[in-house]
């Protein structure tokens, strides 16, 4: 849908975002950060196309509601950690 976009960005993880809020992240490493915590039906039903499709180590975060300054911010900080 309108929500949906996705793009590859400079160092090679290629973004899922629903609206502007990242829903997953997938490394060049094939593993992969999906963010669980829910905020819409639209949204919930992105997350379960993402889930059922991708084929590499997942690591589920709940974005929501945590210290970090911003969802987005929370699953680009767990994608940094998988791809040290």
């Amino acid at each position: 849908g309108n929500s949906a976009k996705a793009e590859t960005k400079s160092n090679g993880w290629y973004v899922i975002y629903s609206y502007n809020t990242i829903m997953a992240i997938v490394l060049p490493n094939r593993k992969a950060v999906v963010n669980e915590s829910h905020y819409s039906p639209t949204t919930s039903r992105l997350q379960n196309i993402i889930k059922r499709y991708l084929c590499a180590e997942v690591t589920y975060v709940q974005a929501r509601g945590a210290w970090y300054a911003g969802d987005n911010a929370v699953m680009e900080h767990e994608a940094e950690q998988l791809a040290s």
